[in-house]
């Protein structure tokens, strides 16, 4: 049964009005009032209690005020000039030639970049330059070029512009229109060149385009429209395993770009550009500049050129040489196998024991040599051939019908058989 107090919390009653009023199920506090109680404080430390163990934090000492309150140190500075240095590309090396005396290039740069360049020596009177930063790499190299120094080098990685493909656009169309049409685009176009067939010469609808370095480069894959034309752009296809040549100086793994040693003529040995040769036409006397080989100096069959791609690009796998020289035990053929000691199949069945049959121990049925069955078989084959023959020319004499030739035939038989016994 419920409790009396709880069944008239449900009654409904009346007041001074005569009106109805329905209770709340609200409990009225029957606890003691704590009007004059203070508040609940937090718990104090252990450590701030005066008859508590005493303790102590560890990691107090890592506690660091803020940060917008504290000055700079020399630590903090030496961090930061240390990132800096890090995320800033070292420059590209330079290659000096014909370097028969180092000092004076070392004082040139001690006096440009004291401790801020490696010296590096190599085959050939070269030597191999490099600088810690780009100011410093510009520098340089200017000094060097006015100097006449026989030099090559590479481009910044940051100043490399983006090479993209233009595809199914007409040869014939303005390079000038083609740029501002980029630049509409928000694309700033460096240099424009027309492709043209590797053999004939003709000019194709094709385009290699260079832009700028922008963090909007990878856009341009999206046009496909250009001057009210349906265009294509994609990716150059780079041929990885292709050794760059100089068609400045005829040298390898380095471009006209930036090379600014003394210019050597694809044909012949003379010290000009191949653009200024008088010789014109193609023919047979031609000299190398790399190997002084009866070949053009860009011939991929030129012994320099296939020693280096040797070099750069080694086989993965070494060829298996089949023919092994006779008498090399150590790699003998698959079918020259032989087992002294096994006992063929042949002496097994007809009991006669290995060191009976072959007393040096080498069985003539896994040796090279032709057994006694095999030379049978081959005197009866021989017989049966001649046969063969004899038949064929007495059928031949017999369908010419001739006596004269069936006459002559006999006596040639006759004779032929006397001879031999």
């Amino acid at each position: 049964m419920t409790d009396v107090s709880e069944m008239d919390t449900y009654v409904e009653m009346r007041d001074s009005t005569d009106k109805w009023i329905t209770p709340t199920n609200k409990r009225t506090r029957t606890s003691p009032s704590r009007k004059n109680e203070q508040p609940f404080s937090k718990q104090s430390k252990i450590s701030d209690y005066w008859l508590g163990v005493p303790m102590k934090n560890r990691f107090s000492d890592l506690e660091v005020s803020d940060t917008s309150e504290r000055a700079p140190s020399d630590l903090d500075a030496q961090q930061r000039e240390r990132e800096e240095s890090m995320k800033q590309p070292r420059p590209p090396p330079i290659f000096i030639y014909n370097v028969e005396d180092v000092q004076p290039l070392m004082t040139l740069l001690n006096e440009m970049a004291p401790k801020n360049y490696t010296l590096r020596a190599l085959a050939n009177n070269q030597v191999k330059l490099q600088l810690m930063t780009i100011d410093l790499y510009r520098s340089v190299i200017k000094v060097l070029q006015d100097k006449g120094t026989q030099l090559h080098s590479y481009q910044i990685k940051s100043e490399k512009s983006f090479r993209t493909v233009l595809r199914n656009l007409h040869h014939s169309i303005d390079v000038e229109q083609l740029k501002s049409a980029l630049a509409e685009k928000g694309h700033t176009v460096v240099n424009v060149h027309n492709v043209k067939h590797r053999v004939t010469k003709k000019a194709l609808p094709m385009f290699y385009i260079n832009l700028a370095p922008k963090s909007n480069n990878k856009e341009i894959y999206s046009i496909t429209t250009l001057l009210n034309c349906v265009v294509k752009f994609e990716a150059p296809n780079n041929k990885k395993k292709d050794i760059p040549q100089c068609t400045r100086c005829q040298d390898f793994l380095h471009t006209k770009s930036f090379c600014y040693r003394s210019p050597k003529c694809v044909k012949c040995l003379g010290s000009h550009l191949s653009t200024e040769c008088v010789r014109k036409q193609r023919d047979a006397d031609v000299k190398c500049s790399n190997c002084s080989g009866p070949h053009p100096a860009n011939y991929r069959g030129c012994p320099a050129y296939r020693e280096l791609r040797k070099k750069l690009y080694p086989a993965l796998r070494q060829r298996r040489v089949n023919n092994v020289p006779p008498g090399n035990s150590e790699h003998p053929l698959p079918g020259n196998r032989q087992s002294p000691k096994a006992t063929s199949y042949r002496n097994v069945v007809r009991g006669v024991q290995q060191d009976e049959a072959h007393p040096s121990g080498v069985d003539p049925g896994c040796s090279n040599q032709p057994s006694g069955d095999l030379l049978e078989l081959k005197s009866m084959m021989k017989s049966f051939m001649e046969q063969m023959s004899i038949h064929h020319k007495f059928s031949i004499a017999m369908k010419t019908k001739s006596f004269m030739c069936l006459s002559k035939f006999c006596v040639n038989t006759i004779s032929e058989q006397t001879t031999k016994n």
